[in-house]
């Protein structure tokens, strides 16, 4: 599996994107000898050159692409109907190719539905990479009665790679379990530039990844994952992905997916995500992710290894446990919990930790802000949970306020329970505006409110709060926080330079003025700030 190590992220991070998806797409190996495959029939009737007839070619093989781009099909799609069932690929590897996502979609909602079907639109029985380029795939839905049903639009025995493509309206059934509601991957998947969106999984028993779904590593880039869902009677996980590996989201959105069980007994787990390996993200919004049930944990984010949250902002998100991200692991030894220049807003818990509930052994927070959650119970802002072992936590710079429990005008942005969690020491610059913990560093700021303004769009590929011009939280920082590309600060605050946040157009510098400010947000001292719609505190 292909891992990226926080180095690798950092550089990613920092290269022109060119080169960046260069790099990612080296992920998979090249062919050589590679051939092009024309599809010049916009039919779907078996007949020479059409989609079905070039893949199942016996002169189609693998490292070859299937090229749709030269077609100007009516109602731009092609319509699977031929024998009432997929396309089968099974080529190692593959690439199908189209003239653009909005100029041709395949679709396969005229396929058979009634159970048990294989109406998926891709079948890969390959072990190496079948990769959509620029097309949409549309319709496809997997139902099966006795088995799981994986894959809605695409299933791959091996790894998948999108690039330009979209996927939606794909679905997975089956009473037995669902899994993978857009795209079933035994192996890796590469979404680069691309929209897996509207897509489902349901079943009377598990379910798992509404929209996507892999046993290997997932890697997004400048993409988008939306609007899928999730629904069971039993237990239900990732209502927008779900892998088993590690998941990297670099300028990339993962937004109102949704997951719904029926049995008040089974659990709901990451609405945005589950992530059974690390998670890693540069410049990305995890937002509006919902679970419905009684017994849920990580509306957002559901974690269970380590993490690296650089430049993201998670926000709208709710569950019962962890409303913006549950990072919980078993043993929590070895694992850590790291955020940067990041910001948690608006999220909500019906029990305990409306924004984070972490238990990494090594938890550090720098330069973030953590405001406006809701929590009903224990922690509305960040609840540290040391039960599963001792906590070495590392807090600089943050800012924490506002965050309240949801029956009561009660704020508390910070709470810690269990028998060992140890503080790092001053000078460390946070505002934590109301605690009852003890043992932070003795320099922090209490009883302070910071007057932070709404999240919203504040310049940079990420929403923030941006401070107003009497805030305490100004010059009262640090910029501890090593790149570990450099060696040296960041130089920016979360909305990055204008050489990697996507505007190429203004660095929004860390330290503007004597120091850096406290949170995510640095005033710049240039700027005109209006302070009307800045908020005060409880």
């Amino acid at each position: 599996m292909n891992q990226l190590s926080p180095y690798r992220e950092s550089v990613l991070r920092r290269r022109p994107l060119a080169v960046c998806i260069a790099s990612l797409f080296s992920l998979a190996a090249p062919a050589a000898m590679a051939a092009n495959r024309p599809v010049t029939s916009c039919l779907d009737d078996g007949s020479p050159g059409t989609l079905r007839s070039v893949v199942a070619s016996p002169s189609t093989v693998s490292g070859d692409t299937v090229d749709l781009s030269a077609l100007a099909c009516a109602y731009s799609k092609i319509t699977l109907d031929t024998g009432g069932s997929r396309i089968l690929v099974p080529q190692a590897s593959l690439t199908i190719k189209g003239p653009g996502a909005a100029a041709l979609a395949i679709d396969g909602s005229a396929l058979a539905s009634d159970a048990p079907n294989t109406s998926n639109v891709f079948e890969h029985t390959g072990n190496g990479t079948l990769a959509i380029k620029y097309l949409s795939v549309t319709g496809g839905h997997k139902k099966q009665t006795a088995i799981s049903a994986r894959g809605g639009c695409i299933f791959s025995n091996g790894s998948v790679t999108l690039d330009g493509a979209e996927i939606s309206s794909c679905s997975a059934q089956s009473a037995e379990g669902a899994e993978g509601g857009g795209i079933w991957a035994q192996g890796d998947l590469l979404v680069v530039n691309s929209t897996v969106s509207g897509n489902s999984a349901s079943s009377a028993g598990p379910v798992r990844g509404g929209g996507l779904m892999a046993d290997g590593n997932v890697i997004l880039l400048r993409s988008r994952v939306s609007e899928n869902t999730l629904s069971s009677g039993g237990r239900a996980s990732g209502g927008g992905i779900y892998t088993y590996g590690d998941l990297t989201a670099i300028h990339s959105t993962v937004h109102a997916n949704s997951v719904t069980t029926s049995n008040p007994s089974s659990d709901a787990v990451g609405g945005g995500a589950v992530v059974g390996g690390d998670f890693a993200s540069t410049y990305a919004t995890i937002s509006d992710n919902h679970l419905y049930a009684q017994q849920s944990d990580g509306g957002g984010l559901a974690l269970s290894a380590s993490a690296t949250i650089f430049a993201s902002t998670i926000s709208g998100n709710s569950a019962n446990l962890g409303g913006g991200i549950q990072a919980y692991s078993s043993p929590s030894a070895g694992h850590v919990f790291l955020m940067r220049n990041s910001t948690v807003s608006g999220n909500s818990a019906a029990n305990m930790g409306g924004g984070i509930f972490v238990n990494a052994a090594t938890t550090k927070f720098y330069n973030s802000t953590i405001a406006f959650n809701t929590a009903a119970n224990a922690g509305p802002g960040v609840r540290l949970s040391a039960f599963g072992g001792p906590m070495d936590v590392t807090l600089q710079s943050t800012l924490m306020s506002d965050n309240v429990y949801t029956n009561a005008p009660i704020e508390n942005d910070l709470a810690a329970a269990g028998p060992t969690i140890t503080f790092n020491q001053a000078p460390a610059n946070n505002l934590i505006n109301v605690t009852g913990v003890g043992g932070l560093p003795s320099d922090t700021l209490f009883l302070t409110c910071p007057l932070l303004g709404p999240l919203r769009d504040n310049g940079g590929p990420t929403k923030t709060h941006a401070l107003s011009t009497t805030s305490p939280a100004i010059d009262a920082g640090n910029n501890a926080s090593i790149d570990p590309l450099t060696q040296l600060p960041y130089a920016s605050d979360q909305r990055g330079l204008a050489a990697d946040n996507g505007e190429g157009v203004r660095d929004y510098v860390r330290v503007s003025g004597t120091s850096a400010d406290i949170g995510a947000y640095e005033v710049q001292q240039n700027d005109i700030v209006f302070n009307a719609g800045f908020e005060g505190c409880l």
